[in-house]
């Protein structure tokens, strides 16, 4: 019986050790279709932009954004997508190509390396839902 009280201890304080990042919202153009991509480039990409509703991920109207860094695709963390509008969006996760750099004997990759390209596929759009900031 003394355990109870135990396991209700640790149980209760494991929330606050979650090691899940902040979720990742992105923010399609208006009736955008097709797929999109983060490509990380830490030369010349763009910071990420942090808000209430955590890493909000703008992607222009060529579908590709480059980020300095996409650390937060790494931890676990909840996706969401929306059109500038506020309507939602349905899509998926295509994949995540790791970068590559060259070698004496040829290149090697890895998604510690900039070109590392995180792809998505609009499949669908809901009706406009306002977003709490």
């Amino acid at each position: 019986m003394r355990a109870l009280p135990c396991l209700l201890a640790i149980l209760t304080a494991a929330p606050g050790c979650s090691n899940s990042g902040k979720p990742i919202l992105f923010v399609l153009p208006n009736d955008f279709t097709g797929e999109f991509s983060v490509v990380k480039d830490s030369a010349h990409g763009a910071e990420l932009v942090e808000q209430s509703v955590g890493w909000v991920i703008e992607i222009p109207p060529s579908g590709v954004l480059r980020v300095k860094d996409d650390r937060s695709f790494y931890r676990w963390h909840a996706e969401r997508a929306r059109y500038a509008d506020g309507r939602e969006v349905s899509y998926q996760h295509i994949g995540t190509m790791g970068g590559s750099r060259p070698t004496p004997h040829g290149s090697e990759g890895s998604t510690d390396f900039d070109g590392t390209t995180h792809r998505y596929r609009v499949t669908g759009s809901g009706a406009a839902r306002p977003l709490k900031d």
